[in-house]
């Protein structure tokens, strides 16, 4: 996602789509939200003891009793013979001791959707309204060529030329340089 974060910063049209896909390979790779799950009911509260007399499993679940409620399927596909054909399965909670919500986790869905919405509507990464150019400034070949003489990476200079211009003029900030050096 930080990857798409920094195509969807650079706020051309090529960056967006990069972007969009990156965003939907990782809703793709998250699956679908998880649901909240409520209490379907009053739960018989149970001490450690107790519970351990009914037998825990390594994550101290009791599962046992809920084996036995599952009906046995044939490979064939053909239903066990206790069991009637329209019997359903019981709503049981599987797990005594529940995994609790992560909601950090939960933050990731939450914010490819708010990406993949920004970019569906025309919106910046801060989401404000925003209009792409149809083509992508011209890139001079002599800043490229420098550049590379001078060792430095070509995809920060790319980055730099379309940066703000500063609040001071060259001459006040050597005068502030000079000034904190000597």
């Amino acid at each position: 996602m930080e990857w798409g974060d920094q195509l969807f910063r650079q706020h051309t049209r090529e960056s967006i789509n990069q972007a969009t896909q990156l965003y939907i390979l990782a809703a793709e790779i998250l699956g679908e939200r998880p649901r909240e799950v409520k209490e379907t009911g009053q739960r018989t509260h149970r001490t450690y003891n107790e519970l351990k007399a009914l037998g825990l499993d390594d994550f101290s679940n009791v599962l046992v009793p809920l084996e036995n409620l599952i009906p046995e399927v044939d490979v064939n596909g053909a239903r066990d013979a206790t069991t009637n054909e329209g019997e359903s399965l019981p709503e049981f909670q599987p797990l005594y001791f529940c995994v609790p919500p992560n909601p950090e986790l939960l933050e990731y869905w939450n914010k490819v959707e708010k990406r993949l919405y920004k970019i569906r509507h025309c919106l910046d990464i801060e989401g404000r309204e925003r209009t792409l150019p149809l083509w992508e400034p011209p890139i001079d070949p002599e800043i490229l060529v420098r550049a590379t003489a001078a060792g430095v990476d070509v995809d920060s200079v790319l980055a730099d030329l379309d940066a703000p211009l500063g609040y001071y003029r060259f001459n006040v900030v050597l005068q502030k340089a000079q000034a904190l050096t000597a």
